[in-house]
């Protein structure tokens, strides 16, 4: 990682171990970047461990936040809202195949740093309605629910069914997008 100033260019911090830098994706807020390997183990047959490392913009110091082991697992989705971090740890379903589900959801706190887990249900995405304070999830087979931060109540909004099993989340202050996926099995059952 580099900070830039003008034509110049200064390292600042190594993110991961050589080797690994392919799938290396980075989330920001304030002055850290959270840098983490999405499926570069995934399919692989032999125990590792995933990790969270936080990099500090300022002077490139680093940290581990998070960090997880196991075989056939990563650490996905990771979004920033409000004081959280927000991640998922997913492990395959199907060898050499990227079917996954959702081992659980957590969130790491900015102001205490601490980790938690939010769900263990298998969340397929997420992502908050903060206008609302509204946290929108998809849980594979039931459908798409939302929990509202102040009152801590959930209610589900759209059911699954047998054909959609899957959705991606988005937000864009006025509307939630669900893009509702079809596993490859629902798919070639269907034919």
């Amino acid at each position: 990682m580099y900070k830039r100033q003008g034509n110049n260019r200064e390292d600042i911090a190594k993110i991961m171990p050589s080797g690994q830098d392919a799938s290396t994706h980075l989330v920001f807020h304030g002055d850290y970047a959270y840098a983490y390997c999405e499926y570069t183990h995934y399919t692989l047959d032999e125990e590792y461990t995933e990790i969270i490392k936080r990099i500090s913009l300022k002077d490139g110091s680093t940290n581990n936040i998070y960090e997880v082991s196991g075989k056939n697992i990563t650490v996905a989705d990771v979004k920033s809202y409000g004081n959280r971090l927000y991640f998922a740890v997913q492990e395959q379903v199907e060898k050499r195949s990227y079917n996954s589900k959702t081992r659980g959801l957590y969130a790491y706190d900015y102001d205490t740093e601490k980790v938690s887990l939010v769900s263990d249900e298998d969340i397929s995405d997420y992502c908050m309605i903060g206008d609302k304070n509204i946290f929108a999830y998809y849980v594979v087979g039931q459908g798409l629910y939302y929990s509202d931060i102040n009152e801590q109540t959930t209610q589900l909004v759209i059911k699954a069914d047998k054909i959609y099993d899957r959705c991606n989340l988005s937000y864009d202050g006025n509307y939630v997008l669900s893009l509702i996926h079809i596993s490859e099995p629902t798919r070639l059952a269907l034919i």
